[in-house]
């Protein structure tokens, strides 16, 4: 009977649809992606080279986020699977069609991927990122084990305190979360 439902199971996951999505920056680990897409399951971890992560698109809350660039570097992101379904609340959070673009992006052992590209009109170089952002995409980093030297690069961007504290208490106390749910 064991062997029936293992086999059931399998077929069963063919017929249920799902998108693969490539994650780069506060979206990295885990815990934050599924507080806000319950269905994010990690599929695992990519290079792709010719991209570089930037600092650099303009948010609604007058910080920057991270965004991707072509570049002759080098980019870590995590491949997460996630129902269709749950995608609007991702464009949503991710503020897609007005500071990013979805586009897809082929990402080696996984195949064909979503992600989200700052659009040109919301780039501004000039900006920073609030503490608790780069922190989370750092523990991101840490989480799938990414070079030390691709984490010390993120490292030294240079950030801004947020004015907001009980956004920056809100997400520094995830951070907080997520660093001592690992140890």
């Amino acid at each position: 009977m064991l062997f029936y439902e293992e086999s059931f199971w399998d077929w069963l996951s063919v017929l249920v649809v799902i998108m693969l999505y490539a994650a780069y920056g506060s979206n990295l680990h885990p815990d934050r992606l599924r507080e806000r897409v319950p269905s994010a399951c990690l599929r695992g971890s990519a290079v792709l080279e010719g991209w570089g992560l930037r600092f650099e698109k303009r948010s609604p809350d007058g910080s920057s986020k991270c965004s991707v660039v072509p570049s002759s570097e080098i980019l870590h992101v995590a491949v997460y699977e996630m129902l269709p379904a749950e995608k609007p609340i991702l464009d949503q959070f991710e503020h897609a069609g007005i500071g990013y673009v979805e586009q897809e992006i082929h990402v080696p052992g996984f195949g064909t991927c979503f992600w989200y590209v700052a659009h040109e009109s919301h780039v501004d170089p000039h900006l920073r990122p609030y503490g608790w952002y780069k922190e989370l995409v750092l523990v991101g980093c840490g989480h799938h084990q990414f070079p030390s030297d691709y984490v010390e690069r993120i490292r030294q961007v240079p950030h801004i305190e947020d004015p907001d504290v009980q956004r920056h208490e809100k997400w520094m106390s995830l951070v907080n979360h997520i660093q001592h749910s690992s140890l």
